[in-house]
C-alpha cells in the first residue's frame, strides 16, 4: 500500500454481520445500501465515471485504496458500470420487474466498487457458489430443502443447475442486481416480518426444526413478497423468470398445506441438512476466493501473526494441511468446531454442537427479541429533511448545534472528533491503523492486545507526548466482510453471552478502597458479559500498557531508552500526571466503557490527572444498578463519561430495545433539528424515514455516520476533506483531522 499522508482516512466498511442458518438476517449488523451511477456508451466503449469528486482516479492513484484486492481498481469500476448500464437498459425495455427497484435516497455506484463492501462481497460470493454448486455442496443443501417440502416433484437441484449453466449472470451483473434490488435489506425485513407474525418466539427456540419449518413454510406461501422477486431478478434468464411460477404451482402450494407431514420429513432430514450446511461452510472457508478471511490466507499485511494468537495460528496451519492433502476437509471442520467451542467454553461450558445451537436460539427467540422485532417492523413516514442531512454529510458541509446542557457537562467537540477517529481506525487493517493514528499525531505503545481471547476484539494504547495524554482505543466487533473468522467468532460470542450475569468486582486486584465501597453499596449489579473484557486482559495487557505509556511520557529525550515496565504498582511519583482517555465504537464502545469501569475500580485513575470516556453507538452494558454504580464512581473520582448515539441507529438500544436509559452523559444526534441533545433516557427507537434507501443498520456506521457527524459539531469540520463518494456508505476519504491541542 502506498505511504499515506498525515490525517489519511479510509473508505468505510459496513457494520458487523452474524452468520447462522436460522437467524443471520435478524442480527445482520451492517450497512446495506443501493446507489446510482451514470454510464455512457455501449459495452465496448469507454465509460465515463460520474462521481462526487472528479478526481477519484487521481485520489486512488496517489493514496491507494485500503484493503485493496486486484478487483479494487478503476478498470474494475468500469466493468461494474457496464453491468449497471445493462441493468438500466433491461429495466427500460421491461425485462426487470419494476416492483423490486428501490427509489429512495441512496449513494452513488462507486461506493460499491470496493472489495470490502458487503454488497460487493455478497454478490461475488453468491456468483462463485452458483457457478460451482456441486463443488461447494450447495446442491446437497438445495436437495434437502426440496425434499422436506416435497418440491423435488416439481424441480430438482440438477434441473436448477442446468438452467444456471444456460444463463447465469456475470459476477458484476449479480453485484449490480444485489445493489439495485436491495435484497439484503429486503431479506432482513422479510425475516423480521415473519418473526413478528409468530405467536410465541420462545417456543421456536425449544424446537429448532419446527422453527425452520414454520418460517420457511410461511416464506414459500407468500410468493408475492419482494424477496422472491429480488431473487428472480438476481438469477437472471432463464431461471429467474421461472422461479415465481414454480412457487405458485399447485405442487408447491400443496407442499405447504400439510404441516404434520412437513415436520415429520424435516425431523428425518434436518440432521443431514445440518451436516451438509457444515460441509458447505467449511468448503467456502477453505476455497471461496471472495470469502474475506485474510487471516486464513496468511496475509501478513492484513493479519499479522500477533493478531492470530495460538488459536488462529492452529486454524491457519490446519488449513494449509488440507490444501496440501495432509488433512481431510471433515477433520478441518471438526477442528474448527472445537476451536469455536474453546472460544466460548471458559465462561459458558459448551461441549456439544446441539447445546451450543440451543443456547444461540434461546438468545435469538425470546421475549426480548419479540420487542426488538416489533420496533424494527414499524415504518417511519418519508421525510425530505433526512435527504438534506445525508446530502450535507456527503458534501462535508453539515452543521450541528450542541445543546447547552451538553456543553455544560464538559463535552468537547474537538476531543470527540479526535477520539472518533481513533475508534474508526481500530477497525482497520494494522498498516492502515498505524498510518491513521500517526496522522492524528499519536504514538502507539507496543502492539494491540486481545480483550477476551486470541480471536476477540483488540485494544491499543497511544500517547501524545506534547499534551501529556494517554488514549486507549478499543476495536468493535471485526467486520465480518473483512475479517470473516474474527468477525464470526466475535458475533457468536456476543450473542451467546448477551444474557446478564452478576458483576464481579475486582477488589482483590485493586489498590483503592473505592472498589470495596461500591461492592458494599451495589452488591449485585448485572452486567452483559458478552460485551465485557476478561479480567485477565485488564491485568495482563491493559495495566502494563498504561504503565509503559506513563514511562514513555516521562522519557525526557523521547528515544524510549529510559522505559521499563514495573511489575508492581504504577509509579505514583509523577510530577505531572497525564490524562487518560478511553474510546470505542459499537461493541468497542461497550467494552471501552467496561475498561473505564475496571480502571476506576482497580485504582488506575490515581496515576492520571483525569479519566474520560468518549464512546459512540454502544449497546446496553448492564442493568440499572450497574449504571448507578458507574455514575457514582465517575462522580467520586472526578472522571467524565460521554456516550454518543445517532438517530435511527438501533444498536444503542440492544439488547433490550425499550425504555433504554444509559444515564449521564448520553447525547443524541438529532437529525430533525440539526442538534446534539441530551438523551437521558433515550427516546423510543424509530427507523429511518421510508424514503431513505439504506439498511436499518446504516446509521450505525462510524465512518459514514458518526465520524462525519462529529466533524459537524465544529464549524467547517468536514470542508477540508477529499470526497471519494457519498456518505451513505463510504464517507469522506481523506480529512485533516487531528488530536493536536484537543486532549
Amino acid at each position: 500500500m502506498p505511504e499515506r499522508t498525515r490525517g489519511s482516512v479510509t473508505v468505510t466498511r459496513p457494520r458487523k454481520v452474524a452468520r447462522f442458518v436460522l437467524f443471520s438476517a435478524l442480527i445482520l449488523a451492517t450497512t446495506l445500501i443501493g446507489g446510482e451511477a451514470t454510464a455512457q456508451g455501449d459495452d465496448n466503449s469507454t465509460l465515463k465515471v460520474e462521481v462526487l469528486n472528479n478526481g477519484l482516479e487521481e485520489t486512488w492513484a496517489s493514496n491507494g485504496k485500503p484493503n485493496a484486492t486486484t478487483d479494487d481498481s478503476i478498470s474494475g469500476l468500469v466493468d461494474l458500470l457496464k453491468a449497471q448500464k445493462k441493468f438500466e437498459d433491461n429495466t427500460k425495455n421491461g425485462f426487470i420487474n419494476q416492483d423490486v427497484l428501490t427509489d429512495g435516497w441512496k449513494p452513488s455506484l462507486e461506493a460499491y466498487a470496493t472489495s470490502d463492501d458487503l454488497v460487493y462481497v455478497f454478490g461475488s460470493m453468491l456468483h462463485e457458489i452458483l457457478s460451482n454448486m456441486t463443488f461447494y455442496g450447495a446442491d446437497f443443501l438445495l436437495t434437502d430443502v426440496l425434499e422436506i417440502f416435497q418440491l423435488d416433484n416439481v424441480v430438482t437441484a440438477d434441473g436448477i443447475m442446468n438452467l444456471m449453466e444456460i444463463g447465469l449472470p456475470s459476477r458484476d451483473e449479480i453485484i449490480v442486481s444485489v445493489r439495485e434490488t436491495g435484497i439484503l435489506e429486503d431479506g432482513l425485513s422479510e425475516i423480521t416480518r415473519l418473526l413478528s407474525e409468530q405467536k410465541n418466539l420462545t417456543e421456536l427456540s425449544e424446537n429448532p426444526v419446527q422453527a425452520f419449518v414454520v418460517l420457511l413454510s410461511d416464506l414459500l406461501r407468500d410468493t408475492d413478497n419482494r424477496l422472491w422477486k429480488d431473487v428472480s431478478v438476481i438469477l437472471g434468464d432463464p431461471l429467474g423468470p421461472a422461479l415465481i411460477p414454480i412457487l405458485q404451482s399447485d405442487f408447491a402450494t400443496n407442499a405447504t398445506q400439510d404441516p404434520a407431514a412437513i415436520s415429520q420429513r424435516a425431523n428425518e432430514i434436518f440432521p443431514r441438512l445440518l451436516n451438509h450446511f457444515r460441509a458447505f461452510g467449511m468448503k467456502n472457508l477453505l476455497y471461496n476466493p471472495y470469502l474475506p478471511s485474510p487471516c486464513l490466507r496468511d496475509d501478513e499485511r492484513a493479519c499479522p501473526s500477533y493478531m492470530l494468537g495460538e488459536e488462529g495460528e492452529a486454524i491457519l496451519l490446519n488449513k494449509e494441511k488440507v490444501l496440501q492433502g495432509e488433512m481431510s476437509e471433515e477433520e478441518f471442520g471438526r477442528m474448527f468446531q472445537e476451536a469455536l467451542f474453546r472460544y466460548v467454553d471458559e465462561p459458558l461450558g459448551y461441549d456439544e454442537l446441539p447445546e451450543f445451537v440451543r443456547a444461540i436460539l434461546e438468545q435469538v427467540f425470546n421475549e426480548r427479541t419479540e420487542a426488538m422485532v416489533r420496533a424494527l417492523s414499524r415504518d417511519n413516514p418519508p421525510e425530505e429533511k433526512e435527504v438534506e442531512v445525508l446530502e450535507s454529510l456527503s458534501a462535508g458541509n453539515y452543521s450541528v448545534e450542541i445543546e447547552k446542557d451538553v456543553l455544560a457537562s464538559g463535552f468537547n467537540a474537538r476531543t470527540a472528533i479526535c477520539l472518533a477517529n481513533v475508534s474508526a481506525a481500530m477497525f482497520e487493517f494494522p498498516e492502515t491503523t498505524s498510518a491513521w493514528i500517526e496522522g492524528l499525531g499519536l504514538e502507539r505503545v507496543g502492539s494491540a492486545f486481545p480483550l477476551a481471547g486470541d480471536l476477540s476484539i483488540r485494544a491499543a494504547v497511544f500517547v501524545d507526548r506534547t499534551q501529556n495524554a494517554v488514549v486507549v482505543g478499543v476495536e468493535g466487533t471485526p467486520y465480518i466482510q473483512t475479517y470473516f473468522l474474527r468477525g464470526l467468532f466475535g458475533w457468536l460470542r456476543n450473542i451467546v453471552q448477551a444474557r446478564g450475569d452478576t458483576f464481579k468486582y475486582p477488589c482483590k486486584n485493586s489498590n483503592t478502597s473505592l472498589c470495596d465501597e461500591m461492592a458494599e453499596k451495589y452488591p449485585d449489579p448485572v452486567i452483559l458479559n458478552g460485551f465485557a473484557p476478561s479480567s485477565s486482559a485488564v491485568g495482563d495487557y491493559l495495566r502494563p500498557a498504561l504503565e509503559k505509556a506513563i514511562l514513555l511520557l516521562q522519557d525526557t529525550d523521547g528515544d524510549g531508552d529510559d522505559v521499563s515496565v514495573s511489575t508492581g504498582r504504577f509509579r505514583n511519583a509523577v510530577p505531572d500526571k497525564p490524562k487518560l482517555y478511553f474510546a470505542g465504537h459499537s461493541l468497542g464502545a461497550a467494552t471501552a466503557k467496561d475498561l473505564y469501569i475496571g480502571a476506576l475500580l482497580r485504582g488506575y485513575n490515581e496515576n492520571f490527572s483525569k479519566v474520560t470516556l468518549y464512546s459512540s453507538a454502544g449497546p446496553v452494558t448492564g442493568d440499572t444498578k450497574f449504571q448507578q454504580m458507574i455514575e457514582e464512581m465517575t462522580a467520586l473520582t472526578n472522571s467524565s463519561m460521554y456516550q454518543l448515539q445517532n438517530m435511527y441507529d438501533p444498536v444503542p438500544y440492544l439488547p433490550i430495545i425499550d425504555d433504554v436509559d444509559k444515564g449521564h452523559l448520553t447525547a443524541l444526534y438529532d437529525h430533525r433539528n440539526d442538534s446534539l441533545v441530551m438523551a437521558e433516557p433515550l427516546p423510543d427507537f424509530v427507523k429511518a424515514p421510508s424514503n431513505i434507501d439504506l439498511s436499518i443498520f446504516a446509521y450505525h456506521s462510524i465512518k459514514s455516520q458518526y465520524l462525519p457527524l462529529a466533524r459537524s459539531l465544529v464549524a467547517g469540520g468536514g470542508e477540508d476533506c477529499e470526497a471519494i463518494c457519498q456518505v451513505g456508505i463510504c464517507g469522506l476519504f481523506k480529512c485533516k483531522d487531528t488530536c493536536s491541542g484537543v486532549l
